[in-house]
């Protein structure tokens, strides 16, 4: 008899691991994302007296370029000071490279701002994140940043 509420209560607390694993899950295509802290994102309010983004975040919130130096020496840190990976910008889901092309997006473009730190960033995109992510909401009817 006490062999089985063993197995039963062990049933038991799988069966709430996996409930709560499975409501933990997001699917990580969805937009906007979750902003991490709510209160540090920029919005199209924000972003009125601007012309690009970047003229914007180096403004209101420039401690968002800061790249930090790595920790340890790895083919995947970089050397020396240079760090390996920039703050990575992305747009809508899709990752545009490094903060040289918010000078190339109007604030127009853009209905939210949100910045993700190293670990957050790494959580919801990879390793390769460790310097965080500046997270560009589109605004309605917006088609997205042109390159030339």
């Amino acid at each position: 008899m006490i062999g089985l509420t063993r197995i039963g209560r062990f049933f038991s607390i799988l069966a709430a691991a996996a409930v709560l694993t499975a409501c933990g899950v997001r699917n990580p295509y969805t937009s906007p994302p979750e902003s991490p802290r709510g209160s540090d994102d920029l919005t199209e309010v924000d972003l009125t007296d601007y012309a690009t983004v970047m003229e914007a975040v180096q403004a209101l919130r420039p401690v968002w370029l800061n790249q930090r130096t790595p920790m340890v020496l790895s083919a995947r840190s970089g050397s020396g000071a240079e760090p390996g990976n920039p703050v990575w910008v992305y747009w809508d889901g899709t990752r545009l490279g490094d903060p040289t092309h918010l000078t190339r997006i109007a604030t127009g473009e853009v209905s939210r701002i949100v910045h993700y730190d190293a670990r957050a960033a790494s959580v919801r995109w990879g390793i390769s994140h460790e310097n965080g992510v500046i997270y560009l909401v589109p605004a309605v009817g917006s088609a997205g940043p042109v390159f030339k």
